[in-house]
C-alpha cells in the first residue's frame, strides 16, 4: 500500500469540534510521540472511553483485522429509509409525518458514522490508504494501538487491575493459603523437627505488614480543594501555606507559566487573573500543560507522565494504591502532583510525606473524563460560580461592593481592586476607587477582567437585572483605564541638525517605511524614531544624507 486519498480525508475531518484538554493535547503530539502513548494500556483505554458510541463499535471491527476495504464500511451506513425499519416505531403518527422522522434520522445516522470514522482518523487510531495492487482504499489500524488494545481485550481480569495495595494483599493471603493447604502433610510430618530446628536458630524480628487503608472521598474532595486553592491563593499573594510548602518544581512552574511576577514579592499578572475566572479544571489543565512542557528540563519523560495522568483517571478515589510499580518518572511527580491536590499522599507520625502509596483525588479523575460525563464527587472551587449559578456579589450605584462569602480566596482576589471597608464572618464591604482600579492596572489587570469577574460572580439577585453590573461603575471603571493609558512610553532616538529639507523628508520616509517613526517636524528639521530601529536609521543617514 501507498500513498493516501487525500480526498476521502478531507470530507472526513470536517465539523470537528476542538477544545484545550488532554485529548486535544495528544493530538499535537509528533506521529512517533504518540505511536509511543499508544503502547501504554492506559492511553489506549483512555482515548477509547473518550470515542463516541460508533468509533467504539468500528475499533472493535477493526480491532483483529489488518484492513478493511472502505466500501465494506460503506455498506454499513444506512442509503435508504426503507433500511430503517429497526430504528423507529411504526406505531401512530401520519405517513406524511414518518417519512419526515425517518428522513432526519437517515442524516443523523449517517452524520454519526462520518464523524465516527472522522475521531478515529484525528486520533491516529486508524489511517485511509490506497492499495495500488486492490485499487481501491481501505481503512488500517494504527498498528501500536491495535497491539496494545488486543492484549486489553484478550488478557484476564487481573492483569486489568491498577496496582493497588488492596489488590497485593488479597492476592498474597489467597496465594498463602494455598500454599498451607498444599504442604499442609508435609507440615505435619516435620513438625517436630522444624520446631527443634527453630530452637537452635535466632529469632528473626518479623517485619511489620502494611494494613491497606481506605480514605472517605469527601477527604479527598476537601484535600484537593485545600491544596488547589492554596496554589490560586499563592498567585494572588496571600497563600496560606508558607512558600516553602511547595516543591521546587511547583514553583518553577507558576513563573514559567507567566501566572506571576516575581519582585520583592509575588505579583498576579494579566494571564494570571485571567487564569483564576476559568473553571477549576481548565486552570489544573492548564498547569499540567506547562509541567508536560517542561518535563525534558527535569530529566523526565512526557509520555510517562502523560500515561500516569491517564491511569489516574480510572482510578477508585479513596482506595490506597502503592508506588511500587511506577517508573522513576512517574514516582519522582507524586511529590509536584500532591502539592497540586491531584493525589493525597500520607504523612508519617513527624508529618513528613510518604510516597509509597498515594491516593487519587477528584481533580485526578476529572482530568480525563469527556466533556459530556458528570462525575459525583467533582465539584468546581474556584472562583468562576457561572456554571453553579452560586454568586456572591452586589454592586450598587455608588461604588460599594457586598461580597457574601468567607472565602481567603475569593476576599484575596477581590482586594486587588476594591478598598475593605468591614469584614463580618460572611460578609465583605468594600469600596471600587479610583487608586484601587490604578493599583490593580499597575499589576496588568484591564478593566475589562475586573468586570468579567464581577459579572460571572454575581448574586443571583444582581443577575436579574440587567446590566448586571451598573452602568455608572462600568463606565468609570472603563474611563480610569483610559485614563492611565492615555500617555505610552517608547524608547526612542531624536534625530536633527539635518542640512537639507530633501535629507530630511528622504529619511521621514525611510522610517515610515520601516515603521520606526514616532514623530516629525519640517520646520524644526528633526524626527523622533524608534529605538528598536536605530541601527537602520544611523545606516540610511550616513550614507543618504549629505
Amino acid at each position: 500500500m501507498s500513498s493516501s486519498s487525500s480526498d476521502g480525508q478531507k470530507s472526513i475531518h470536517e465539523g470537528l469540534e476542538s477544545s484545550d484538554n488532554i485529548f486535544s493535547y495528544i493530538l499535537a503530539l509528533p506521529p512517533s510521540e504518540l505511536d509511543a502513548l499508544y503502547d501504554h494500556t492506559w492511553t489506549c483505554k483512555a482515548v477509547f472511553r473518550f470515542l463516541s458510541d460508533v468509533a467504539k463499535q468500528y475499533v472493535m471491527r477493526m480491532l483483529f483485522c489488518a484492513e478493511i476495504p472502505r466500501k465494506q464500511i460503506q455498506l454499513d451506513v444506512p442509503k435508504k429509509l426503507t433500511n430503517l425499519s429497526g430504528y423507529l416505531d411504526s406505531s401512530g403518527g401520519s405517513k406524511k409525518n414518518q417519512e419526515q422522522d425517518q428522513k432526519a434520522l437517515l442524516k443523523q445516522i449517517q452524520d454519526a458514522h462520518e464523524s465516527a470514522l472522522a475521531q478515529l482518523i484525528k486520533y491516529r487510531i486508524i489511517s485511509l490508504v490506497y492499495s495500488d495492487t486492490h485499487k481501491e482504499e481501505f481503512f488500517v489500524m494504527n498498528n501500536h494501538f491495535q497491539q496494545t488494545f488486543r492484549k486489553l481485550v484478550t488478557s484476564t481480569t487481573h492483569s486489568l487491575v491498577p496496582t493497588a495495595s488492596h489488590s497485593h494483599h488479597h492476592h498474597k493471603k489467597n496465594r498463602e493459603s494455598k500454599e498451607n493447604a498444599d504442604h499442609m502433610t508435609d507440615e505435619g510430618d516435620h513438625h517436630e523437627q522444624n520446631n527443634a530446628e527453630s530452637e537452635l536458630e535466632p529469632k528473626k524480628k518479623k517485619r511489620k505488614k502494611h494494613k491497606p487503608k481506605d480514605l472517605d472521598p469527601e477527604f479527598l474532595q476537601d484535600y484537593s480543594k485545600r491544596k488547589w486553592e492554596n496554589v490560586l491563593l499563592y498567585l494572588v499573594g496571600t497563600a496560606v501555606e508558607t512558600e516553602q510548602s511547595f516543591s521546587e518544581n511547583v514553583k518553577e512552574l507558576l513563573k514559567c507559566s507567566q501566572l506571576i511576577k516575581r519582585s520583592q514579592s509575588v505579583k498576579i499578572t494579566n494571564e494570571g487573573f485571567q487564569f483564576l475566572l476559568q473553571e477549576t479544571k481548565v486552570q489544573v489543565w492548564k498547569l499540567l500543560k506547562q509541567y508536560l512542557e517542561t518535563a525534558q528540563g527535569r530529566n523526565q519523560s512526557k509520555n510517562e507522565i502523560l500515561n500516569f495522568i491517564f491511569e489516574l483517571g480510572f482510578l477508585e478515589i479513596g482506595k490506597e494504591y502503592s508506588s511500587k510499580e511506577l517508573t522513576p518518572t512517574q514516582k519522582s511527580v507524586l511529590v509536584d502532583f500532591n502539592d497540586l491536590g491531584i493525589i493525597y499522599l500520607p504523612r508519617d507520625k513527624k508529618k513528613r510525606i510518604k510516597d509509597k502509596y498515594y491516593f487519587p483525588t477528584p481533580l485526578a479523575k476529572n482530568l480525563t473524563i469527556s466533556v459530556s460525563t458528570s462525575y459525583d464527587t467533582v465539584t468546581s472551587f474556584g472562583v468562576s460560580n457561572k456554571e453553579t449559578g452560586s454568586g456572591y456579589i452586589i454592586v450598587e450605584t455608588n461604588y460599594r461592593v457586598y461580597a457574601y462569602t468567607n472565602s481567603p480566596l475569593q476576599i484575596a482576589l477581590l482586594s486587588l481592586f476594591i478598598f475593605p471597608e468591614y469584614r463580618l464572618p460572611n460578609l465583605i464591604v468594600g469600596l471600587i476607587t479610583r487608586a484601587t482600579i490604578r493599583e490593580a492596572l499597575k499589576n496588568g489587570i484591564t478593566a475589562h477582567q475586573i468586570l468579567q469577574f464581577l459579572r460571572l460572580n454575581a448574586h443571583p439577585i444582581m443577575r436579574q437585572k440587567k446590566p448586571v453590573v451598573p452602568d455608572t461603575v462600568s463606565d468609570q471603571i472603563i474611563l480610569w483605564e483610559k485614563e492611565r493609558n492615555r500617555l505610552k512610553k517608547t524608547q526612542s532616538v531624536v534625530y536633527d541638525k539635518f542640512t537639507s529639507i530633501k535629507d530630511l523628508e528622504n529619511t521621514i520616509e525611510y522610517a515610515k517605511s520601516i515603521g520606526a517613526l514616532l514623530w516629525s517636524s519640517t520646520e524644526q528639521m528633526m524626527l523622533i524614531c524608534r529605538r528598536d530601529k536605530h541601527e537602520l536609521m544611523k545606516k540610511f543617514i550616513s550614507t543618504h544624507t549629505h
